[in-house]
């Protein structure tokens, strides 16, 4: 599925009333996913459904985030992951989206290869920047041009 068609499908499936609103954030989804090399990755899914959150510590600053690390191999990620469950691929958009509703998610971590070390951050205060530009600028359009 192509970005494109990841946005239409997540304005199509949303609720009517939240569609306009989701087509005009849409565009700063699809800047952070052209950033990424895949359109879809997977995402470790532990024994209750949830979506395997990492915790990590700034050893100087003794500041936490936590992170969910998404993985373009299937195999890459049960590499990293031994208490994954299971896993769920899903497409980049719906990751980038949903990292704006996970209260207690700080950033994805995009991961192309099996190289742990070679990860693409995607913060949520940077994405939620991303988005609040483009709702203000779409709220200066007539409203035919969101769909």
């Amino acid at each position: 599925m192509t970005l494109t068609q990841q946005i239409h499908n997540l304005v199509e499936t949303a609720p009517t009333d939240l569609q306009i609103s989701i087509a005009a954030l849409a565009p700063a989804l699809e800047q952070a996913a052209i950033e990424l090399k895949h359109l879809q990755y997977f995402v470790a899914v532990s024994s209750t459904g949830q979506w395997i959150a990492t915790t990590l510590q700034n050893r100087q600053s003794r500041q936490e985030i936590k992170v969910i690390y998404c993985f373009a191999k299937v195999g890459d990620l049960q590499v990293f992951y031994e208490e994954a469950t299971s896993s769920a691929e899903l497409p980049v958009i719906d990751l980038l989206f949903q990292l704006t509703a996970l209260d207690d998610i700080d950033r994805l971590v995009f991961f192309d290869s099996a190289d742990a070390n070679q990860g693409r951050n995607v913060s949520k205060l940077d994405l939620q920047r991303s988005i609040e530009q483009q709702l203000k600028s779409a709220a200066t359009l007539p409203p035919d041009n969101f769909c």
